[in-house]
């Protein structure tokens, strides 16, 4: 009696229940155990005596027999299989158990169809020590059998000794009878052979091999004494040929012994079966009770071999075909292996190799069915490949997400930009090895973490700014101006240059608006001031010059309030827009008449003079103010934005003369652009602003012409008409081009056919189209299409009655 350690208790077992107990896995070789002597605890494989085994082997045997009651599932086989299995690891003391163990798994793996393990298990039995010599007869039987269906020659030898002992008693004169069913199969075997060209010579060889290491009695017994005495001066193997003898007398001697062998089972067992016999099996493999050669006892165990079931052809073990079928087991045994450790691409190669060679291999037998065992583990390799990456994605998500908790724990800004980066590193690492099975749940959530790492990271940079800037922020908000009567202290321009030196990302605040709003409130307050001086004492124009400059340069906006002082608006202010403004506007044009007196009345010329004097002094205010903004291209572009504004409605209408000053002010412009590289079109880029507005006075100035060259006595008709071609071969771009356009072609062509009102009618026609149509359509704008524009609005006008009547 043993006390074994279960749940943490000892307990004493008996060795029955030992027994069940080990079969129902509740007990394992390393459990603790020891004898109920008190001797020392060590594991229950070693401390097993031989009562418990033999216990062992009894419920082995129990557990054998109960797989032959009806009901019995495969799911029960497989268990009691992978428990032998296990049982076969264990330490025995007694060899004769632990041979029991090892056939009674060859036996199971059989049964289960596992031929190749079951043969591994037969081998390992036969180079065991074993009592029972009927389960060495087993043995020999069934992996002969497994052997032959496997296509492996080596099996007929097998079956041999089983049907034909080479072991004799000293007190028999004839040789030990073979197990019954070994000699049933040796028969299939030879009558399959005989039909069978490919099988004859291979298992003919086999059996003459055999019977030349049998004594020479047991030959005598088996082949016949007359054969034997007419071929004695025979000795090689060619001569001792038995499928091959001519006279047939060795082979109906020999098959007349394995038939009469194999019918020495009572044959009326199978009659005497009463419902109570069929439901207890009478299979008995080893104990006392066990009577000499009762092969009905473990008939039941022995494997038949049909004729159907033997191959046409059969391979030694030395034979290629044989050697690849070996080679193609041996991989596959070990792809397990190589799939549990991950390598699945040595594992692939290794079974395309083995595949390759099945392909080439002409022997039929196993080919087949080793290729579509190498074709399904590829299968299964690849699903499993599958598996692996998925689980090795899950498996890096869960590490990032966890190491991501950690970094976002960390208050050190220094620290955690360091982790954060290398995180971020590692995420574009891991985004960039993804193949096209990872799918967009993955990649998705690798971007999740890279946003949040870096909105981490964000939060702590604006906590670390909020800090450094805490005190400039006060200092800024302490000296902003209230209103525009104050202007800006220089202490607010210092404590936002600290706040912008602190923070030049703009985490807290965007501190170039803050600036600009700064900047436009000290132009405007400059502006105010000097307007309040102006109006009462005009000031030199030196010094207006200089103080505009500065507002411009200050806040480029302040253009649209300047421009009236030099006769120049854009478009009309709003309804809504601000008094201050209004105010301000107001009192620039108050200083404007007081500082720069109306020309004198009736004289168009001084008036137009007047007119070029104001643009030439905006030319020469913006030029300077372009000069000193020649390193802020923002600012440059803005100023340039808002004289565009007001130089474009100038356009309309004006002479030649005015058009050439306008030009002026935008060649000042772009002498002063700023180089390339700032963000802006380069100076000699044909997409700068400067340049196109260029362009479009040009077009204008030769429209301009065309006027002038019509308005002269005599209209010079052709260089009008020349003017106008040049015009629209460049391209219009403006509503009030087109209508100087319209206007022009039609009085070079009409002027002196149609009468004045019916010239009026058309030109207001031809006015109110050219203001409807769209930007796109000014610009693909044709003469043939104003000509055909003119002819649609002119004919209806020149068919009515009353016109004939004005005519």
């Amino acid at each position: 009696m043993l006390r074994v350690r279960i749940d943490n208790h000892d307990a004493k077992v008996m060795p029955i229940s030992l027994a069940q107990m080990v079969f129902d896995g509740r007990l394992d070789r390393h459990d603790p155990a020891k004898s109920s002597d008190g001797a020392t605890e060590q594991p229950l494989e070693r401390a097993i005596g031989s009562t418990c085994l033999e216990a062992l082997a009894a419920e082995l045997l129990v557990r054998l027999r109960s797989m032959y009651r009806r009901g019995v599932r495969a799911e029960g086989i497989d268990a009691l299989r992978t428990r032998v299995e296990s049982l076969c690891q264990w330490h025995w003391a007694v060899p004769n158990i632990r041979a029991r163990f090892l056939w009674s798994a060859a036996w199971l793996n059989e049964l289960s169809e596992r031929f190749e393990t079951a043969v591994s298990y037969y081998d390992a039995f036969l180079q065991a020590r074993c009592r029972e010599s009927h389960l060495r007869l087993l043995a020999y039987n069934n992996r002969g059998a497994l052997c032959i269906r496997l296509g492996r020659l080596d099996g007929v030898q097998d079956l041999a000794k089983s049907a034909i002992p080479s072991d004799t008693s000293s007190g028999r004169p004839a040789p030990v009878t073979g197990l019954p069913a070994a000699c049933f199969n040796l028969l299939n075997v030879i009558n399959v052979a005989i039909e069978v060209d490919n099988l004859t010579q291979a298992v003919d060889g086999q059996l003459t091999e055999y019977f030349l290491q049998l004594p020479e009695e047991a030959r005598r017994h088996w082949l016949g004494a007359a054969s034997h005495a007419d071929r004695a001066s025979m000795h090689g193997p060619e001569e001792s040929s038995i499928l091959g003898d001519p006279t047939w007398r060795s082979l109906n001697h020999l098959t007349s012994r394995l038939a009469a062998q194999a019918m020495s089972l009572d044959p009326t067992q199978a009659a005497e079966q009463t419902p109570a016999r069929e439901a207890s099996c009478e299979l008995l493999l080893w104990g006392d009770d066990l009577p000499v050669c009762a092969h009905d006892r473990y008939a039941e165990a022995a494997t038949l071999l049909l004729g159907n079931q033997i191959p046409s052809s059969l391979l030694s073990q030395d034979h290629p075909g044989r050697r690849a079928e070996q080679s193609a087991l041996e991989e596959l045994a070990e792809i397990e292996g190589l799939v549990a450790a991950g390598s699945f691409e040595l594992a692939r190669s290794r079974l395309e190799v083995q595949r390759k060679i099945l392909v080439a291999v002409d022997h039929q037998v196993r080919r087949d069915e080793l290729l579509a065992q190498v074709e399904a583990e590829l299968l299964r390799i690849k699903d499993d490949e599958k598996d692996f990456r998925q689980l090795q994605l899950q498996r890096t998500c869960a590490r990032l997400v966890s190491e991501l908790e950690r970094v976002c724990k960390l208050t050190n800004l220094t620290a955690a930009e360091r982790q954060i980066e290398d995180l971020k590193h590692r995420l574009a690492e891991h985004k960039s090895r993804l193949g096209p099975q990872a799918g967009a749940e993955f990649v998705g959530l690798l971007e999740e973490l890279s946003f949040r790492a870096e909105r981490h990271l964000g939060r702590l940079r604006r906590l670390d700014v909020r800090k450094r800037i805490r005190e400039p922020l006060r200092q800024l908000r302490r000296t902003w101006p209230a209103d525009w009567t104050a202007p800006v202290p220089d202490s607010a321009y210092a404590a936002l240059a600290q706040c912008h030196l602190n923070d030049p990302s703009g985490h807290v605040e965007d501190w170039s608006r803050l600036r600009d709003q700064l900047d436009a409130h000290q132009a405007q307050f400059r502006l105010r001031t000097a307007l309040a001086q102006w109006s009462s004492e005009p000031a030199l124009p030196e010094r207006v010059e200089a103080l505009l400059a500065d507002v411009l340069t200050l806040c480029p906006d302040s253009w649209h309030t300047i421009a009236p002082f030099f006769g120049l608006t854009g478009e009309r202010p709003s309804a809504t827009a601000s008094g201050a403004a209004t105010d301000m506007r107001t009192a620039l044009e108050a200083a404007a008449r007081h500082m720069l007196p109306a020309p004198p009345a009736g004289s168009e010329q001084r008036g137009q003079s007047h007119r070029r004097d104001l643009l030439n002094r905006a030319g020469s205010l913006v030029n300077r103010a372009f000069r000193e903004l020649h390193g802020n291209p923002g600012r440059f572009a803005r100023l340039w934005e808002c004289l565009r504004s007001t130089l474009t409605p100038a356009l309309a209408d004006a002479p030649v003369e005015a058009i050439a000053d306008i030009s002026a002010i935008a060649g000042r412009c772009l002498d002063h652009w700023p180089a390339r590289g700032s963000g802006l079109a380069g100076r000699s880029d044909p997409r700068n602003p400067v340049r196109l507005f260029l362009e479009s006075c040009e077009k204008t100035r030769c429209l301009a012409m065309a006027e002038r060259l019509l308005d002269s006595e005599p209209a010079k008709v052709q260089e009008a008409s020349e003017h106008i071609g040049w015009a629209l071969g460049m391209g219009l771009d403006a509503n009030d081009q087109v209508r100087r356009a319209a206007a022009c072609l039609y009085l070079a062509g009409r002027h002196d056919q149609d009468p004045p009102a019916l010239q009026r009618q058309v030109l207001d026609g031809l006015d109110a189209w050219a203001e409807g149509l769209a930007e796109d359509a000014v610009r693909r704008i044709t003469e043939q299409e104003i000509i055909g524009r003119i002819a649609t609005i002119r004919t209806p006008l020149g068919s009515a009655p009353s016109d004939r009547q004005e005519i």
